[in-house]
């Protein structure tokens, strides 16, 4: 079983819907209001077909990414090119 790390985050980034911003707010303190559900059911769609390479990851830390990134690298099959870079600057 993989290792889960919860992080609640404070500050909304991006993001202007203020309508959407309180439902999510409602919805991560487990208690929407009937506006905030009728708003999220609203949004509800059929979706097209699921495909795993294309499922969004988010995670708290570089180190995570990294890790993911490193992962989805040694799954792919086929022959390895190395590039090396040289940073200056």
């Amino acid at each position: 079983m993989e290792n889960i790390h919860v992080f609640r985050l404070q500050n909304v980034k991006r993001q202007n819907d203020q309508i959407f911003i309180k439902a999510i707010n409602e919805a991560s303190a487990g208690d929407l209001s009937q506006e905030s559900l009728l708003f999220l059911n609203q949004l509800s769609r059929p979706l097209p077909h699921y495909n795993p390479e294309q499922v969004v990851h988010i995670y708290a830390t570089t180190f995570e990414v990294a890790y993911h990134n490193a992962d989805c690298l040694l799954a792919r099959e086929g022959e390895w090119n190395i590039f090396v870079a040289k940073d200056e600057g």
